[in-house]
């Protein structure tokens, strides 16, 4: 799975392979929907607590198990996984059978029912369908809400770029990353925007990580939320932390100005800070959001702000 990709369809379809799978990726990508949803507004995040989950190309189960963890044991809503590998579909009846044992609402492949709003959540999947088929599923489901966690690559950007004007032209207004629908800043730039998760795991999943060479501590991931027409607040977001030096902390930081999205160089003086508020500054990266306030512009464009 990590070294010949190319030989995936074949793994898929061995129960041995998807288990081995399902040991490493399970625990180590969970994380990433649990980390999405805590930044969405408590409003919203209760709103998600009563809709249906439609998890798609759900593989051994991982979003769905993500989701059931983080909604907790008086969830009642149905989720429902589309899985086309059967040993996959195998794994996430039993991966959701063996750790949620009192839920009774988990199906797989099933016609998607219910009087429920719905959530449309494609994990590490549009990557693999492509856009045509992603617009299918947004067709026939029809979801209140729309949950993208891809790849954090270059080329994954792109078809969610095009998945953004796709859904904006819908009338879904964005809830993370972007502070608005405005059009992306990066659009014609050789760069792309992702979020970074830092995180540890149990030995055990530290030790499979050193034998296969993959580092998850450090995860880069493409995490998107979209809502069908209503909106809220949205603050400045996060994309790059450029490090510190001896006076202060750099970001790059995703802002609306005059009903523009623009990116803008923020560097923050570490002498308005103790030590830990500039520990917790320090640790700020893509995806985080932020305030500030501006107190000048340098001669090269970067803005010196103070973070409130």
């Amino acid at each position: 799975f990590t070294t010949h990709r190319q030989n995936i369809a074949d793994y898929l379809e061995t129960d041995e392979m998807v288990s081995a799978y399902t040991s490493f990726y399970l625990p180590t990508n969970t994380v990433k929907l649990t980390w999405l949803l805590n930044k969405l507004p408590q409003e919203l995040q209760v709103k998600i607590k009563a809709m249906d989950l439609i998890d798609v190309g759900a593989g051994p189960g991982t979003y769905s198990t993500s989701f059931l963890d983080w909604a907790g044991e008086t969830y009642t809503g149905k989720v429902t996984a589309i899985e086309t590998s059967e040993a996959m579909a195998r794994q996430a009846a039993q991966t959701i059978k063996s750790l949620f044992p009192n839920y009774q609402h988990f199906s797989v492949n099933k016609k998607i029912t219910g009087e429920n709003k719905k959530i449309l959540l494609f994990g590490n999947s549009l990557n693999e369908m492509g856009l045509d088929r992603a617009l299918n599923y947004l067709k026939m489901i029809d979801p209140e809400i729309i949950i993208l966690l891809e790849p954090g690559t270059k080329d994954v950007f792109k078809t969610v770029l095009s998945l953004r004007q796709k859904l904006i032209e819908k009338k879904f207004s964005l809830m993370f990353p972007c502070p608005s629908n405005s059009t992306c800043p990066m659009e014609t730039m050789d760069d792309w925007c992702h979020q970074i998760i830092h995180t540890t795991h149990d030995p055990s999943i530290e030790q499979l990580s050193q034998i296969i060479s993959l580092d998850r501590r450090t995860m880069p991931l493409i995490a998107h939320v979209y809502l069908k027409e209503e909106r809220y607040n949205h603050p400045k977001r996060i994309v790059r932390n450029y490090g510190e030096n001896k006076f202060s902390s750099n970001f790059q930081v995703c802002e609306e100005t005059e009903g523009n999205l623009q990116l803008i160089k923020l560097e923050v003086m570490k002498k308005h800070y103790d030590k830990k508020m500039q520990k917790e500054i320090e640790a700020l990266d893509a995806g985080d959001s932020l305030t500030y306030e501006k107190e000048k512009k340098l001669e090269n464009g970067t803005i010196r702000g103070k973070i409130l």
